[in-house]
């Protein structure tokens, strides 16, 4: 996201919406508001649907969140993740960055309570719950000159084997495990990290993110790589423009010597004031 200009009392608020799309019928719509209640703290609620030709996915996230330009800012967060009622993720997370003149440095520990459907031998439905916590660092650089670059790292521990959701090694988890379900557990990644490059040029701001993560499940691998724009229209509108290829790397690929890919892009429209 580009950095919004800066209020006389802070930063001003923000209402963003953005649209996506992506190869194989993917879609994406979010909706995200950024309100300064005043400039010593900050509300964020951000709503979004996803999906493509098999199942659709919600997300709810609320925040709340100190001065981000202070010496150091300390923020909370829930987000609701669920796909159709078969896979559902509670994340809860507590910020501390600390904030230099040129440099960030952020720490967030995540505690995520994960359900899914199943049946048990008899072919009735149960559910099946695990927890997982988590770490995410982040460092940030603020070059003179509008130049910025990132890097973050997450990763996560899990109360349960999940390996033994991985249908490859395991053909009869189909019998108990819900389609939708089996299909979003291979997204529970083990560790994650992304690099961020961006620049402010005299009529937008661009950003480069590489990023990569390896599934808890099956190992698999996952590299992605976007650009995203940020063009202001007016002192209050800015439009935002992406795209992106990600590619995944998993057993059967390695074997094939082949990798899956999916293209995809986003439009934007904010509003400050």
């Amino acid at each position: 996201m580009s950095p919004a200009p800066f209020a006389g009392d802070g930063l001003p608020s923000r209402l963003s919406l953005d649209v996506g799309f992506a190869d194989e019928g993917g879609r994406s719509s979010t909706l995200d508001i950024d309100y300064g209640v005043i400039p010593e703290l900050r509300l964020a609620l951000t709503a979004s649907r996803s999906g493509n030709t098999d199942f659709d996915s919600d997300s709810l996230r609320i925040a709340v969140a100190s001065d981000p330009l202070a010496l150091m800012q300390i923020g909370l967060s829930y987000e609701n993740w669920d796909s159709e009622g078969q896979f559902t993720i509670e994340t809860k997370s507590l910020l501390f960055r600390f904030n230099a003149e040129q440099w960030g440095l952020s720490i967030t520990p995540i505690q995520r309570n994960i359900e899914f459907a199943a049946f048990n031998r008899r072919r009735q439905p149960i559910e099946v719950d695990l927890t997982s916590k988590g770490i995410s660092l982040s460092l940030s650089y603020y070059a003179p000159g509008g130049f910025q670059a990132g890097l973050s790292y997450t990763r996560y521990d899990y109360s349960k084997d999940v390996t033994l959701l991985n249908p490859v090694n395991h053909p009869v988890l189909a019998r108990y495990i819900s389609p939708i379900a089996l299909s979003q557990a291979q997204a529970l990644d083990d560790h994650n990290y992304y690099l961020d490059f961006s620049y402010q040029f005299e009529a937008l701001f661009f950003s480069l993110t590489i990023g990569r993560s390896q599934s808890a499940v099956d190992d698999s691998i996952t590299k992605i790589a976007m650009i995203n724009s940020y063009i202001p229209l007016t002192d209050e509108w800015e439009l935002s423009a992406g795209a992106g290829l990600q590619k995944q790397e998993s057993e059967a690929s390695r074997r094939q010597e082949s990798e899956a890919s999916i293209l995809f892009g986003n439009l934007g429209l904010s509003l400050y004031w």
